[in-house]
């Protein structure tokens, strides 16, 4: 009871894994598709998770954070 249940839907995140596979040209690609004009990091994720855990957001419910840099997928 009064359990909340949210989401969060990254962008790009510059982990290992993607460091190892991209070129830079396909970074460019994507910079052009991320208004902030960079790829996100893992601690991008990680504050946003911090968040949905804190009190700040104990109002919020059934919502998915959209973490992209306000890129669209």
């Amino acid at each position: 009871k009064n359990i909340r249940v949210n989401g969060i839907a990254p962008g790009a995140i510059l982990t290992d894994a993607l460091k190892s596979v991209i070129t830079p040209e396909i970074e460019q690609k994507m910079l052009q598709h991320t208004p902030i004009r960079r790829l996100g990091q893992p601690q991008d994720i990680a504050n946003a998770a911090l968040f949905l855990c804190s009190p700040a957001a104990s109002w919020v419910s059934g919502q998915i954070l959209t973490v992209s840099g306000g890129g669209v997928q």
